[in-house]
């Protein structure tokens, strides 16, 4: 389902910008921690550095012109055109301006939402989605037509708990649920959506202590297969 923009918040523009290494590094690094893309954090630090120097509005927009006089094109000649019939506002109301209201709308939005981050981190994601739609626990936790006003701290903490239990490696583990933490943090800024939950709160990253089934290190494995042979000695 695409999501609706008001013609003034369409981005038209395209700049390019040379960074450094460690500079392209530390940009993609604060868009991955704050949850948002690349192109909303250049905003959001652009208008706080407006507010920081009090630039409250822009100046008048002058119009360009290329140089040289303009091209002489023939005139079309106009057709007549039949009238085309409108279309009933309830339709076009549900067609452009629908909000989210499912967990697979909120998916899909925040995939689209994430398209211009870099590939491996779009396969992280897919691979994420993937995991919450083919794990079966999950899946009943997380149907894709439930209504987003059906999600609550209680359901969220029932979702942690689940992925506690399952079999995985540890930093899998925790990489699914950053990534499911940043849908919901993601969420709760959109402007038609109501949730009464705290993302960070109710699915808090798992530690060693609370995953009793986390898979070893090669130390840990190699550690104990040493202490098998001075048993058996």
């Amino acid at each position: 389902m695409s999501l609706y923009r008001n013609p003034g918040e369409r981005a038209s523009e395209a700049v390019t910008f040379r960074l450094t290494v460690n500079e392209k590094r530390l940009f993609d690094h604060l868009a991955f921690c704050a949850g948002t893309t690349l192109t909303d954090l250049f905003r959001d630090l652009l208008a706080q550095r407006a507010r920081e120097i009090e630039v409250n509005e822009l100046p008048a927009e002058t119009v360009r012109r290329r140089p040289g006089r303009p091209r002489k094109t023939p005139i079309a000649k106009k057709k007549a055109v039949p009238a085309t019939p409108l279309m009933p506002v309830s339709v076009l109301d549900e067609d452009v301006n629908a909000p989210m209201s499912t967990f697979g709308e909120l998916v899909e939005g925040f995939r689209e939402h994430f398209s211009d981050r870099a590939e491996g981190t779009r396969k992280e994601l897919d691979e994420t989605i993937r995991y919450l739609r083919d794990n079966a626990a999950l899946t009943a936790l997380l149907r894709r037509n439930m209504p987003l006003s059906d999600l609550t701290s209680d359901k969220l903490a029932s979702v942690r708990d689940a992925m506690k239990n399952m079999e995985m490696r540890f930093s899998k583990r925790n990489l699914h649920l950053t990534y499911l933490r940043m849908m919901f943090q993601w969420a709760i800024r959109q402007p038609d959506v109501t949730l009464d939950i705290d993302p960070k709160a109710d699915l808090e990253a798992f530690s060693i202590k609370e995953i009793s089934n986390a898979w070893p290190g090669r130390e840990g494995v190699r550690e104990g297969r040493g202490q098998e042979g001075r048993g058996q000695a």
